[in-house]
């Protein structure tokens, strides 16, 4: 690791109450999203987190929707044929 860096990372250490590493091989810092460094990472990875949720909540009403319809569909056209 070189000098800047490892001033850099005792600055973090101080600023934030931390060891001042942002991720590590088994973790992160509990206060990485307030780094200066991984600010910006950390909210678009939780925006796209949230888009994902929302989607994966919206998509069972949809398929329940559909497969009502084709259900009420299946059951006119039988009924009809008779």
């Amino acid at each position: 690791m070189s000098k800047r860096e490892l001033k850099k990372q005792q600055e973090r250490a101080k600023k934030y109450g931390c060891d001042g590493r942002c991720y590590w091989e088994t973790g992160m810092c509990p206060a990485v999203e307030v780094c200066e460094e991984t600010r910006a990472g950390e909210f678009m990875a939780t925006v796209i987190g949230g888009i994902v949720v929302l989607l994966m909540m919206a998509i069972p009403p949809i398929l329940l929707a559909g497969g009502t319809i084709a259900l009420i569909w299946a059951i006119i056209q039988t009924v009809l044929a008779i």
